[in-house]
């Protein structure tokens, strides 16, 4: 898997590790993988940019959280060793919610 953050554009964050599949279903037209993530380790610099970010967000709230937030994204891309092929690549762009709202999230499937 690798994971990218980026900044302003820019990658602050280029990170590989190996996963390895818990299932494979092979089917003719159609493999399927399932990975397990839970127990992938935050990187130095996410570590420090949540805590910097709970430090925000108590002293100045979530709009000034949302816009340093607004200048990042994560990107991951998980392919298969063997055959180079990608499997999933998976984009977060990120938001702080107001105190008293619910977070939420949208998820699009792109189709090539």
């Amino acid at each position: 898997m690798r994971t990218i953050v980026s900044s302003f554009g820019l990658p602050v964050i280029d990170k590989f590790e190996t996963c390895t599949s818990i299932e494979e279903f092979h089917e003719p037209n159609n493999s399927r993988y399932v990975y397990e993530m839970s127990e992938i380790p935050m990187s130095w610099f996410s570590a420090k940019l949540a805590s910097e970010l709970a430090t925000i967000f108590e002293a100045q709230g979530p709009q000034m959280v949302s816009q340093v937030l607004g200048n990042f994204s994560i990107l991951y891309i998980i392919k298969n060793m063997r055959t180079d092929e990608t499997l999933l690549v998976v984009a977060f762009v990120v938001e702080c919610c107001e105190r008293n709202q619910d977070p939420g999230s949208v998820f699009y499937r792109l189709v090539l």
